[in-house]
């Protein structure tokens, strides 16, 4: 009977803290979903968003090219994190089993080294070459 009674307190558990974790999950996103949405009509700050001159057009352009690759490696990363927790997720057959031990791939470490220095490589290029276009008209002028 302690061991249905124990079985039990322990699946309530288990469920409290999961609705936890999707509650604040939720909670999370909406909020970001309001900051995203909440702006001031009257805002003295200058906002990227609203070019005015040539130098800031440029600039906005290099913004959303680096929000866009930053959304994209967001994206990746979290679809295989998914994938991995999905897949390799704990389960009672397993309980018992060893998994088998790999001890490094030199095409992943490869990979993971090589792709993130493309992509630095990329946006400092594309960062310099808006940096040398203001300054080259700024000198100009």
């Amino acid at each position: 009977m302690r061991i249905v009674e124990t079985m039990q307190k322990a699946d309530w558990r288990t469920i409290i803290s999961r609705a936890t974790g999707v509650a604040l999950l939720l909670a999370g996103v909406l909020l970001a979903a309001g900051l995203c949405v909440a702006s001031p009509q009257d805002n003295s700050v200058t906002s990227i968003f609203d070019s005015h001159s040539t130098p800031a057009d440029s600039i906005r352009h290099l913004s959303f090219f680096v929000l866009g690759v930053t959304g994209l490696i967001f994206l990746v990363v979290f679809s295989l994190l998914t994938y991995v927790v999905v897949k390799f997720r704990s389960r009672a057959a397993d309980k018992d089993r060893e998994p088998a031990q790999v001890y490094g791939s030199t095409q992943i470490e490869l990979a993971w080294t090589i792709i993130p220095i493309l992509i630095v490589v990329v946006l400092f290029l594309a960062t310099a070459r808006v940096i040398h276009a203001i300054q080259g008209r700024a000198q100009a002028c």
